[in-house]
């Protein structure tokens, strides 16, 4: 449980870093939150498709393997299971941040700009 929290946290206060970050190039230099809000999207999903790939297959195999097995080492696998997927899910949560993130600052960017304009 300890490691799930860290893990929740580290996550948690990197995903505020970068969305703070983001929103602020948005309001200050739009030009150069554009290029790197692309940068980023494409870097996460050149990184956690095959990460996401791997951890689908190692969860599969590992289902497979705790039919087979009883008792303790049973109960061990079907736990490297649930933490497998765990960490599946935070790459997921991740990714889904990242695509809202870089829309609401590509719509805080067209908003700054409309008012620009008046």
């Amino acid at each position: 449980m300890g490691d799930t929290l860290q893990i929740v946290g580290i996550s948690a206060a990197a995903a505020l870093a970068v969305g703070g970050g983001m929103i602020s190039l948005a309001l200050k230099e739009p030009a150069v939150q554009k290029v790197l809000s692309r940068w980023l999207l494409v870097t996460s999903l050149i990184l956690f498709t095959p990460v996401l790939i791997a951890l689908h297959f190692h969860a599969q195999g590992m289902e497979s393997a705790a039919a087979l097995l009883k008792g303790a080492e049973q109960v061990a696998v079907i736990q490297d299971v649930a933490s497998t997927r765990f960490a599946k899910a935070i790459c997921l949560l991740v990714l889904a941040y990242l695509v809202a993130l870089l829309s609401f600052c590509s719509w805080l960017r067209d908003v700054k700009r409309d008012t620009e304009k008046k």
